[in-house]
């Protein structure tokens, strides 16, 4: 009797050990599930840093992404910015979330077989441009990208100089030489090319690229429902696997040679800061919001 009264103890504690132990493990899923619903459905994605949940969902469910012409008639929507703002990298996010082809008003043969409707305006889902006039695509609704000139202007300036036009860093002997004035003379252009857009008559939706870049999803999620264009949670998580896309300029390789922030002096910083302050107030006159375009900052990344 004694033997049976151990062994009905111990079976006993065997059974609670194993119910707490499965326990445990359920409330640890299940709290990861509910982190990452969070995340999806109330944007809360950790962007920068957190490698953890972004391999969950994009290694298990992630396919490569299909991009073809739009086969629906669409609003002919431009994608505008003044040159070196982000206006490719935004075309691959605006591709792989929607599955439908970008279009341009030039024709980029190095873009070309990234893009497969670079060189086209139509059946496409927005239409890159950094043209200040339009005279030969009537655009029914606009998205303006905006960059913070202190950081589009060097890219334009590498665009300009370097051997890779779109990834490529022009030398610092080139920097030293030219950078001054071209700086100066662009300055200008980014201030009435950003102006005249924001004054779009139709539908505008204004894109400040550093939000874009800081709060991807976000971002892209207001996007998308300017487009008109319902986009999967998985969608979103496995563009994160594929975030940079191919055609984003690294300064990694510069190894502390030298920072292109260092050209920003004197005469040409006051310049660039009055463009800044008169781009945000018509920012906030066209949105009804407050955005604050990046300033001046010694740090280049």
């Amino acid at each position: 009797m004694k033997r049976i009264k151990v062994f009905a103890l111990v079976l006993i504690l065997y059974c609670a050990l194993s119910c707490f132990t499965y326990m445990k493990m359920f409330d640890s899923n299940t709290f990861q599930l509910y982190r990452l619903s969070r995340q999806i459905y109330q944007h809360d994605f950790p962007i920068q840093g957190n490698t953890t949940w972004r391999k969950q969902p994009t290694e298990m469910n992630c396919h490569p992404k299909k991009i073809d012409m739009s086969k629906e008639k669409r609003p002919v929507t431009a994608l505008l910015s003044f040159p070196g703002s982000g206006n490719t990298w935004t075309r691959h996010l605006i591709e792989y979330t929607s599955g439908i082809a970008t279009g341009s008003v030039y024709c980029d043969p190095t873009l070309k077989p990234v893009f497969i409707g670079e060189c086209q305006v139509r059946d496409v889902i927005v239409i890159k441009s950094h043209e200040r006039e339009n005279d030969w695509v009537k655009f029914e609704k606009a998205i303006v990208l905006i960059r913070s000139p202190y950081r589009s202007i060097i890219s334009f300036f590498n665009y300009n100089n370097a051997r890779n036009r779109h990834k490529g860093i022009a030398p610092k002997a080139v920097f030293d030489r030219n950078f001054g004035d071209f700086s100066m003379t662009y300055i200008h252009d980014w201030l009435t090319y950003n102006l005249k857009w924001l004054q779009f008559k139709g539908p505008t939706f204004v894109l400040i690229y550093e939000e874009l870049l800081q709060n991807t999803v976000i971002e892209l999620k207001k996007l998308n429902d300017f487009l008109n264009v319902t986009v999967s949670d998985n969608t979103y998580s496995c563009l994160l696997k594929n975030i940079e896309g191919g055609y984003r300029r690294s300064y990694k390789s510069l190894n502390g040679t030298f920072n292109p922030m260092q050209y920003y002096t004197g005469h040409i910083n006051k310049t660039v800061e009055n463009a800044i302050t008169k781009v945000e107030k018509m920012i906030a006159h066209v949105t009804g919001n407050n955005h604050n375009i990046e300033r001046f900052t010694s740090v280049f990344k």
